[in-house]
């Protein structure tokens, strides 16, 4: 197929896969204007809603049956496609029941999910890079992205659009682990606070584990928060603390048991130092100990993890045209000062999911959490890049 014919036939699958829009979604303010103007200039609509859908349909079989990818396609080509496909599953997602729903879901099921699957197999990383919340401009295509949406809605229809993958199983721990940070880095620098609460409903489903539809355990959904504490420095645990207040404030529940999990590997590198534990673990492997042997593999070296960056994926433009909010990270110039402020933001935390979660107080110390609690704190006392284990009183104070 020459390039000619390759991008008409592009351009006629988005087309047809544009038109499959349930007249219940929104996906901005300005999608509402447009109907507005378009009913007032005498414009009327003739298409029902199964004709959008049957359109649709054309266009998924376009897709399967004469884009198959292969490894010289354009990332250009490809990202477009991907884009308008992942739209197409969120608004199907949202189909009326009956006949039509059931045609979708067989579709999806026998022809699209494989499809995906292959892409994903074979460009991994054009596939990711849609997946983003700020993806390559050619890849901007579709739903939110064809209105001059809000920097909060976009977030919030990309994070809709994985939601509505989760049930065919393309998106896979891998995948998960790969782009939830991008978002929570997002929330975090291009939310503003008052527009924060807009995000609950959508992150509750994907990170609360009664709502979510992921099937992770606890300790599967927070991996990509918890890998970060794992022998990491303290700028890229002091960025996932910033997601973890964030999911508080939205009072998202997050299992203490993890969170203490977290917050002890985290402040033992503080403690020890990177070269210290790595000391450890290489007596604790060499000694004959039965401790040592009940350890059957050492800790993984999770030092190669760097802050997320946004936009890394490309060169590319804003999510917006709405002023970008204030950063809201501090810059230190010592480690110290980072390992104080993540002690601080690992108490609060820990402080605000126990009132969420209802801990009863006053019960002593001796309850698992109280325990788990003063093991922490001590552990941090005690750590000497925190500032208060090498503190002297002199006689004047």
């Amino acid at each position: 197929m020459d390039a000619e014919m390759q991008a008409y036939l592009v351009e006629a699958v988005i087309s047809l896969l544009r038109e499959a829009k349930p007249l219940n979604l929104d996906f901005g303010k300005d999608f509402c204007n447009d109907a507005k103007n378009n009913s007032t200039n005498g414009a009327q609509d003739m298409l029902t809603l199964d004709d959008r859908q049957l359109l649709g349909r054309y266009g998924i079989w376009l897709l399967v049956g004469r884009c198959k990818p292969t490894a010289d396609t354009p990332p250009e080509i490809l990202g477009r496609l991907l884009s308008m496909l992942f739209h197409w599953f969120h608004v199907t997602a949202y189909s009326y029941d009956g006949q039509v729903e059931s045609t979708l879901e067989k579709l999806k099921q026998d022809h699209v999910c494989g499809w995906l699957k292959d892409v994903c197999d074979s460009h991994y990383k054009e596939f990711i890079d849609c997946l983003l919340p700020h993806p390559p401009e050619f890849s901007r295509v579709g739903g939110h992205w064809d209105t001059l949406a809000s920097r909060t809605s976009h977030l919030k229809e990309g994070l809709q659009r994985l939601i509505c993958l989760i049930p065919y199983e393309i998106i896979t721990q891998k995948i998960y682990d790969t782009v939830m940070p991008h978002y929570m880095e997002a929330v975090t620098n291009d939310v503003p606070e008052k527009e924060l609460m807009e995000l609950k409903i959508v992150l509750s489903k994907i990170l609360d584990p009664e709502m979510s539809p992921l099937g992770f355990d606890a300790k599967a959904m927070y991996n990509f928060v918890i890998i970060r504490f794992e022998k990491t420095t303290a700028k890229v645990q002091e960025q996932a603390l910033h997601w973890l207040q964030n999911l508080t404030k939205l009072e998202i529940l997050i299992p203490l048991v993890q969170l203490f999990n977290m917050f002890g590997d985290g402040v033992r590198i503080m403690k020890h130092g990177m070269q210290a534990e790595l000391n450890k673990d290489k007596e604790s492997r060499s000694s004959g100990t039965k401790q040592a042997k009940e350890k059957e593999l050492p800790l993984p070296r999770r030092s190669s993890i760097s802050p997320v960056v946004e936009d890394d994926s490309a060169n590319t433009s804003a999510i917006s045209d709405d002023e970008a909010p204030i950063s809201r990270h501090t810059e230190f110039s010592s480690d110290a000062e980072h390992n104080l402020t993540c002690c601080i933001l690992m108490l609060d935390i820990l402080l605000k999911q126990m009132e969420l979660q209802e801990i009863e107080q006053h019960t002593g110390i001796y309850t698992n959490v109280s325990e788990s609690i003063c093991r922490l704190l001590k552990c941090m006392v005690t750590a000497a890049k925190v500032g208060l284990g090498n503190h002297i009183c002199s006689s004047k104070e």
